[in-house]
């Protein structure tokens, strides 16, 4: 493996482990939705959260994140301003386990 490959894994590898840090964040978002459906502050922050990977995801070989993260932010800036219904939450639930599955099999060592 030469150096460059030697270093761009260790960037994947340092951006897979601050993602498992901010896919416990986002858990706690939701949970805090599905507590109080109108936490206007809680889905902003999950916005932001799916924002991040929208923007980081590619950048270290993951486009599908990106594009997860991008759909993420977008549904979350759709629904501010009323209380989530539970079919809501079920949704922006779903699409946050496509982020954390795709993160998952990512982590997982290859076969």
């Amino acid at each position: 493996m030469s150096r460059f490959d030697d270093v761009k894994a260790a960037l994947r590898g340092e951006f897979l482990a601050l993602a498992g840090g901010r896919a416990a964040a986002m858990r706690a978002l939701l949970a805090r939705l599905d507590a109080a459906p109108g936490d206007e502050q809680a889905l902003a922050e999950l916005q932001l959260a799916f924002h991040n990977f929208a923007g980081s995801g590619a950048t270290y070989g993951f486009p599908e994140l990106s594009r997860l993260g991008g759909l993420g932010e977008r549904w979350c800036q759709e629904h501010r301003g009323h209380a989530l219904d539970d079919e809501e939450r079920r949704a922006v639930r779903l699409l946050f386990e496509r982020v954390t599955d795709l993160l998952a099999a990512e982590e997982r060592p290859a076969s």
